[in-house]
């Protein structure tokens, strides 16, 4: 049974990290262009379906940066270096 308490402030796990380097990539090998980005609440994958439509892709660093509201930070990200 699932607890209705605030998420937990916890370290991603190592496999959501690499997870995300992963679809970053299986986008890149598919010639997807993808917009990798550091939100500092979040490590993010921006990109576009085949029709258009935005897509993210993200894993929660809240807790690594002991924030958890977004401050419009936006900063280039190098998945590989996760």
């Amino acid at each position: 049974m699932r607890s209705s308490s605030a998420p937990s402030r916890r370290t991603p796990p190592r496999w959501d990290l690499n997870a995300l380097v992963d679809v970053y990539d299986r986008l890149l090998e598919r010639g997807v262009h993808v917009s990798p980005v550091d939100h500092r609440i979040s490590k993010a994958l921006h990109f576009a379906d085949p029709d258009g439509n935005g897509l993210e892709v993200y894993c929660d660093t809240r807790a690594d940066n002991d924030r958890f509201e977004w401050q419009g930070e936006n900063e280039r990200l190098d998945p590989r270096e996760l």
